[in-house]
């Protein structure tokens, strides 16, 4: 399963990304966000499962946005 997680910098979002990647059902993460956003630390080799897109608008997405959702 592919979780997409849409505003990705806040604290609620920083641990949905923690137990997505902790969850072996769920494939792959985009994190989308206005910024880079890192995988925590503590998740060692399961953190290759998230992408970090960044995202200067909301309200239109680049193609490259859109490929990887």
């Amino acid at each position: 399963m592919k979780l997409v997680i849409g505003g990705s910098t806040d604290f609620v979002a920083a641990e949905l990304i923690r137990q997505g990647l902790e969850n072996p059902a769920i494939t792959s993460i985009v994190a989308l966000g206005r910024r880079e956003i890192p995988a925590p630390p503590e998740v060692g080799p399961v953190a290759a499962k998230l992408k970090s897109v960044v995202c200067d608008n909301f309200e239109s997405y680049s193609e490259s946005v859109k490929k990887e959702l």
